[in-house]
């Protein structure tokens, strides 16, 4: 600063320090700002993961009600039989469908889903109607290939 008897003003380095600082001010406004946005309006990526077919009847209009509401968030949907892991995999979110091994991951129960076993009429003509679920022993089964299948509990 340089005093006089009448007055008190800055040097050149003052008026460029005073400058240098409105600038990081005004920087470090609009990076506050930005930061806030964030939060208010969700954006990147989000990953999830269903089997094939339950993806595909439920999890599909769910995603694309969701990108309308947040059209700047990219998202990932694999459908898949196979469970993925959320680390290797870079899966933020899995739907799964039946019991879950023990594990550490966070699961929340959505909902009940029905099983339904069904047969063509030509085999119930052929080999009878199951009165009983251990009748359905002595039929022929295709099953979807996915551990959690692999064992009926009725």
């Amino acid at each position: 600063m340089q005093r006089s008897s009448r007055k008190l003003t800055l040097t050149d380095a003052g008026r460029d320090y005073v400058d240098g600082i409105k600038r990081i001010m005004e920087e470090l406004d609009q990076v506050e700002r930005a930061a806030a946005g964030e939060y208010m309006r969700p954006r990147g990526e989000l990953v999830l993961t269903a089997p094939l077919l339950f993806g595909q009847m439920y999890m599909l209009p769910l995603v694309t009600d969701f990108l309308n509401a947040f059209p700047v968030i990219n998202v990932r949907l694999v459908l898949s039989d196979r469970n993925l892991h959320f680390h290797d995999d870079h899966v933020d979110m899995a739907v799964r469908l039946g019991a879950l091994p023990n594990s550490s991951t966070i699961a929340k129960r959505v909902g009940p889903m029905d099983t339904v076993v069904c047969g063509s009429p030509d085999l119930i003509t052929l080999r009878g109607a199951p009165e009983h679920p251990r009748d359905l022993e002595r039929l022929p089964c295709v099953i979807f290939a996915v551990p959690s299948s692999a064992v009926w509990t009725f």
